[in-house]
Formats: structure tokens, sequence, C-alpha cells
């Protein structure tokens, strides 16, 4: 009994006087004010740097990084905490070579981050335990600034640009997007300016070239170009170019003036990455007038076209020509001019000149020198019924002279045509342009206007270009008449038709049709009389068939 109680108040002793084992706890991340981090090992080619970076849990910058980094620590604290609540052991991780991705987290304790790019598979670690990443938070890890990218490892790409082996002060912008790795990239931005250098070009006849000099090796997909006017804004002219040629031959307008020239250069690798690059050039055009024409010799039928660029269209010319000078004038088109010289059927061989003055200053500006060849014409001899012959009588002409006057009156300045003029119609051709031909076994002859294709009755005919309707009613003479006017004086002009499809004022396009073939008027037989007229002159239409007038 004696011994019972010593041994009692031995154990009562001992067992008030130790201390009880500190409760479990789970680490508060609410004390964790900033982390501080590191990349210690990252992939190859992977541009990260090795720099110790703070975030702050006060910067909103931060904010979206922190909340990252706190979310996976405290999956990691909260396993850590379960599994020694729960008396059990604690995980062990095995860092190998395949994690090539590699991160320290320092705060109030130590954390590790282990990343296999390849599989998509990392693991964050504390100093007693580890667990496996969820792909959420491994990709949201590769698009953050836990991952911070070494700028200077990426330049952004611009051109330079030499004219002449000058290089030029250019205005611009350019924004480019770098390729990195798994989806993540980089933008950069330059915006430069500079107004101090204006190029003036003094003969630009043939245009001039730039050379486009960039500073990286990333291939160049596409280069364009548009030409603007300083003053009035307007578009001159644009081209996209899709050879990775960097020689830029570019066309200039054909008018004195101040310009831009806006350059979009487009880089395209699916590595590397892709932008814009907009670079713009002040230029001035101060040249000598240019007049050139449209042919080297011409026959009979022809239409001869002078352009003229860098006219001034203040300027007064007197134009005189031993060829036709009839209401001869410059007229605009884009920024260039054109003056028209019909050639009539019975126009001589021979060399003739077109000289213009400048009326103010009293002053020759060019003299040209126009060859005209021989062209023979066939002849043909026509019967016509005096029922028919009858028909052609001083009334009919007058009705034909004012309704020709009236679908000839106030055509268009513009140009409407598009390429060269169709043919109406296809089939045997009975009667040419310009054929000498004698009626009725008179002794005076006259010159066909036109082309006269025997069709049948009813064959659709297309108009020959885009225009304006002028003229569509019934003659005495011409019959079932309709004109089209194309811009410019040019007007194609039908005869003898069964039907006409358009009425005066309509807008008509190459190829629509517009009436049928027929046998109306002062006509033998079923077919369409179609004539070319210029300024009082009517013209061969196979040379419009073959080309645009411009």
């Amino acid at each position: 009994m004696k011994y019972s109680a010593i041994l009692f108040i031995l154990i009562m002793f001992f067992t008030g006087c130790s201390t009880p084992p500190d409760p479990i706890k789970m680490v508060d991340l609410n004390t964790f004010e900033s982390f501080e981090f590191q990349v210690t090992v990252k992939p190859e080619n992977w541009p990260l740097t090795s720099d110790i970076t703070t975030i702050n849990k006060t910067d909103a910058h931060d904010t979206k990084n922190y909340m990252l980094l706190k979310t996976m620590i405290y999956d990691l604290e909260k396993n850590t905490f379960e599994i020694a609540k729960s008396k059990q052991a604690f995980s062990t991780f095995t860092v190998t070579d395949d994690y090539d991705l590699q991160l320290q987290i320092q705060s109030l304790h130590k954390y590790s981050i282990f990343i296999n790019t390849v599989i998509n598979e990392g693991y964050i670690l504390n100093e007693k335990h580890s667990i496996k990443l969820s792909t959420e938070h491994i990709n949201m890890i590769y698009n953050s600034e836990l991952l911070p990218i070494n700028n200077n490892d990426y330049l952004i790409p611009f051109s330079l640009l030499y004219f002449e082996k000058e290089l030029l002060e250019t205005s611009g912008n350019n924004n480019y997007t770098h390729s990195l790795y798994k989806d993540r990239v980089y933008e950069q931005a330059l915006n430069y300016t500079s107004n101090s250098q204006t190029l003036t070009i003094t003969k630009p006849k043939d245009g001039f070239t730039l050379v486009l000099q960039s500073t990286s090796s990333l291939l160049t997909t596409e280069i364009a170009y548009k030409i603007s006017d300083i003053d009035t804004k307007e578009i001159i002219s644009s081209k996209a170019i899709t050879s990775k040629d960097e020689v830029l031959n570019i066309l200039l307008p054909s008018s004195n003036g101040n310009f831009i020239i806006d350059l979009i250069i487009t880089r395209n690798n699916e590595k590397l990455g892709f932008g814009t690059e907009n670079l713009q050039l002040a230029f001035t055009i101060e040249s000598d007038e240019i007049y050139t024409l449209n042919q080297e010799t011409y026959e009979p039928g022809d239409l001869i076209i002078i352009k003229g660029d860098y006219i001034d269209s203040d300027l007064n010319y007197t134009i005189n020509t031993d060829i036709y000078n009839k209401g001869l004038k410059f007229l605009p088109d884009a920024d260039s001019h054109y003056m028209f010289i019909p050639l009539m059927s019975k126009t001589e061989p021979g060399t003739y000149s077109v000289t213009i003055n400048d009326s103010d200053y009293q002053e020759l500006v060019t003299n040209l020198e126009i060859i005209i060849k021989y062209k023979q014409f066939e002849e043909q001899y026509l019967e016509t019924s005096s029922e028919t012959a009858s028909l052609r009588n001083d009334e009919a002409y007058e009705q034909l002279n004012e309704a020709f006057s009236r679908g000839r009156k106030n055509l268009s300045l513009s140009k409407y045509w598009d390429g060269p003029f169709l043919s109406p119609v296809t089939g045997r051709v009975s009667t040419e342009y310009g054929e000498i031909r004698y009626t009725n076994g008179s002794v005076v002859s006259s010159r066909h206007s036109g082309i006269d294709f025997a069709v049948p009755k009813g064959t659709v005919v297309n108009a020959t270009q885009n225009g304006y309707v002028t003229l569509s009613e019934s003659l005495t003479i011409t019959g079932n008449t309709l004109f089209i006017d194309h811009g410019f004086g040019i007007v194609s002009q039908h005869y003898h038709l069964d039907k006409i499809y358009v009425i005066e004022g309509d807008y008509v396009k190459t190829g629509d049709p517009v009436a049928e073939v027929g046998n109306t008027g002062f006509s033998t037989g079923a077919h369409l009389h179609f004539t070319i007229y210029h300024n009082g002159i009517y013209i061969n239409p196979w040379k419009l068939f073959e080309k645009a007038p411009f």
C-alpha cells in the first residue's frame, strides 16, 4: 500500500510538470504581404530573365500574379495540414532533368515549382510536402509575369528607306507581335515622326525606285503603297506587291504637286511572329511638261491621242495643227490630261505637226510631229430601189441633222470605258469602214462612215462599252437609231435597228443587250450599220476593238 501511494505521487508529479504538445495549425496566408520569385532553370530558347522579382499584395499591378501564387500555395499548405493532422507520411518528389522549368518562391516560407514543359506536368513544394499542379495553373504560369520576358532578346523589326543610296527620314509606326513559347506572345509598338525632309523629284517620267532595308531577318510577306495628294487628300494610286523583293518601283503621279507615300509592310512568320509597319514619306514633284503620242504612226480613221503629264491646268494653251483644228483642248483624267484629234478616212498621207503654245507668255511649249501613212480603201457599187432612194430627201435630212445634233449635245468629259471596245455583233461584214461607195451609178462617191454587219434580223446588239444612251428613236434615213456616249466625246451609233431595248438616259455596261438588228430606214437588207463618232469625225471602230483609247 505504501509503495502504491508513492508510485501514484510520482506519476502525478511528472504529469503535472511536462509541456503538452503544440496543436497542429495551418499556415496563415493572410500574413504573406509579398512574394519574391526567381526563375532558376528555364528551357532552351525561352527568353526568360533570372532576376529576382517581388510581387506585393498592395500593388494593383501585381494582383493577378499574387493571387495565382497564393492559390497554389494555399492548395499545398492545406494538403500539408490535412496529412499532418491525420498523421500520414508526407509524399516525396524526386527532381529530375525532365523538369526543365524551375521557380523559387520566398515569403515567410520557401516554396519551389518544377514543371516539365514537354508533357505539361508540374509540382509545387514546401519544406515538407509536394502536390501536383493542375493543367490550368501550369498554363497560367506560362502566361504570367512569374516568367518575366527578357525584352532585350526581342527587338521590334523596322525598315530603312533609301532613294538613290540616300537614307530617307520617314515617319510612321510599327506594331509587332513576337511568338515566344506555348501560346505566349510579346507585343511591341513603335511610333516615330520626322518632318525635316521632303524628297524632290524633277525627272519622274519613269517613276522612281525605293529600296527597303529591314533591321530584322524576318521575311516580308507583302508590301503595299498608296500615294495621296497632301492638299486634297485624294488617293492618286495604290498597289500591293506580294513578292518578297524589297526593291520598289514606284509609279508616280503624272502631275506636279506635293504628295505623301504610305508604305504598309506586312511580316508574318508562323514561328517568329507577325506585325505591320507603316512608313510615310513626303515628296514633291517639280517636272517640266511631258507630251506623248499614243502611236508612232497613224492611218486615216485613227484617233490621235496626246497625253500631257505635269501640265499646269491653270495655263492658257493655244493648240494649232494642220490636221484638224476643231475644238482641240486638253481634258483631265486622274492626274493626266488628254487631247483627241480624229482622222477622217479621207486624210492624205504625210507628216503633220501639232504645236502647243503658252498663250500667257507667248512661247512655244512643244511641237509634235504626226506621221500619217497611206491606207488603201476598197470601192463599192450599190444599187437601191427608187422607193428606198426616195427616203433621202431634204425633209429626211433635216430630221436627221436635228436628231443627230441632239444626240451629240452635252457629251460627257469623263471617261466611261474600261478596256477595248466590244464588237456589237459578230458575223459577215458587207461594207468596211472608209469604203468608197457609188450609189445607183452616181459618179460622185461617198465614204462609208462605219461598219455594216450583214447579220439576220433579230440578232441581239450588245453595248460596245460602258456609257449613257443619248438618242433612242426612229428616223427616216437611219431607221431605228441608238447613240451611246462613252465619254471624252466618243459616241457609238447604231442604225437600221428592228427593236431598241433602252431609252435616253439609261446607263449601259459593256456587253449589255441594247437592241436587235433590223432593216429600217435607208437599207437594202437586214444589217447593223455601226459607227464611232468623235468631234465631228467618224473614226475606224476596228481600232477601238483592238485596244482602248488609253
